[in-house]
Order: C-alpha cells, then structure tokens, then sequence
C-alpha cells in the first residue's frame, strides 16, 4: 500500500494499550507506569500523575526537575526513546551526509525545537556514525537483558 515491505508490523493493538495505560495511571486505576515523558506530560501539567524518576542516564533537558532513577538509587539504568531516520543498506555515504546534513539543520531550527518540546521531545540531533553507535549499545544491552531475564516471545 504504501511501498514499503512491512516485516515486523506492529500490532494494531499496542496503540490502544499504551493509550488505556496512560489514562488508567491518570485516573488512578493502577498505581505505576513506565511510559515516555511525551506521553505522560500532559497528565502531569494537569496535576492527574506525577513523575517519580526518568530512566535516561542524565535528567531531561526539559523537565530537569525530574530526578533519574540512578540518582534515586536505581545502579546502571539507562533507557529512552528516541527516534532516527534509517536508509536501506548499501545507500551510498554521500546521500547519507548530505541526508543527515538537512536533518539536522531542520531539527536545530529554533521553530521545530519549539514544536517538539511542547510535545515533550527533546531533538538531539547526531550523525550516522553516532546513531550506528547508540543502535548497536542499545542492542547489545536489550540483548543482555533479555537472555539474563529469560525472555520468549508469546
């Protein structure tokens, strides 16, 4: 439909119930959620939840006054959404930079800045070899923990 070859999609589902998470956590119906900051901002300005800690390793450049889980006591967490922009391997190195290279400059436009922290998205513009590190730490550290955990899928 849309030109893309879909290997993993993700189930219609996992919107409703993350949608139904953040509403149950706000009208008090369970007691502790871990959700992303976007997405639990507009319950806390409303005063409906309250942030307890943020996983990521540094507080959040947006809402500093939320402490880190490693500051609360929690050792060696470090997690976070974020979002990147992929090219299908083998797209040649001078279309990746020039690619990246507007990117960047539009996410460090003072107007998209805005846009996205009134979403409660910190932009944080990197480069491909940055992103290539960040996916592969990622990676190796979910791995970790899904084979110390045991993990299987349903």
């Amino acid at each position: 439909m849309d030109g893309v070859e879909h290997r993993h999609p993700v189930p219609a589902h996992s919107l409703q119930r993350r949608r139904a998470r953040r509403g149950a956590l706000a009208a008090g119906d369970i007691p502790l959620g871990v959700l992303a900051s976007s997405s639990i901002a507009p319950h806390v300005k409303s005063g409906r939840a309250r942030v307890l800690a943020v996983t990521m390793a540094k507080r959040s450049r947006l809402n500093p006054e939320w402490p880190t889980l490693q500051e609360e006591g929690v050792k060696d967490v470090d997690a976070s959404n974020w979002t990147a922009l992929f090219a299908p391997k083998g797209t040649p190195q001078p279309i990746i930079d020039k690619l990246n290279a507007e990117v960047v400059k539009i996410l460090n436009m003072p107007d998209v800045k805005e846009r996205f922290a009134g979403g409660g998205v910190d932009t944080i513009p990197s480069s491909a070899a940055e992103l290539d590190a960040r996916t592969k730490t990622d990676l190796a550290r979910f791995r970790t923990i899904v084979e110390q955990a045991n993990i299987r899928p349903d």
